[in-house]
């Protein structure tokens, strides 16, 4: 595994991390993520296909993101990373539903491990959430709102 991770987290998450690999490359699928989310070459911007979490330009993975895409990857074992892909792109409630799922388990992740930050790091999850990213999907206070409703 070429460990990708903030290394002050890395400790952390490494017994999360089995069976997720970690690539400074863009995701094989990346001219069809693109063609729906123009802005996703930029800067920091990650991806999981399948069991790999692809951070391209050297970007470090926070243990938290960690637990964010493992969600995904687990979401795309039962399915299939391309079939799963081609649902996310298309289907926008679709996409809802698993970007809940997995900022659920990021902001669970500070719950557990960086309680102090939670309020915070909820804030910030949640803009992500109803961000141009995702597409506005959710309105922010709703994001906020459904992140604490139990999954």
């Amino acid at each position: 595994m070429d460990c990708r991770l903030d290394r002050r987290d890395c400790l952390l998450c490494l017994a999360g991390l089995a069976g997720v690999n970690v690539a400074d490359d863009y995701p094989p699928n990346i001219k069809q993520i693109a063609a729906v989310f123009p802005e996703c070459r930029r800067r920091g911007v990650i991806f999981t296909y399948g069991d790999t979490i692809y951070a391209p330009h050297g970007v470090k993975v926070p243990a938290a993101l960690v637990a964010h895409e493992k969600a995904h990857s687990e979401r795309q074992a039962e399915i299939g990373a391309e079939v799963w892909w081609i649902r996310y792109l298309a289907d926008t409630a679709f996409r809802f539903e698993e970007e809940l799922l997995a900022h659920r388990a990021e902001y669970q992740w500070y719950v557990r491990r960086r309680p102090h930050k939670r309020a915070l790091m909820l804030k910030h999850i949640a803009a992500r959430l109803s961000s141009p990213l995702y597409g506005c999907i959710v309105p922010y206070q709703q994001a906020v709102d459904m992140i604490l409703e139990p999954g």
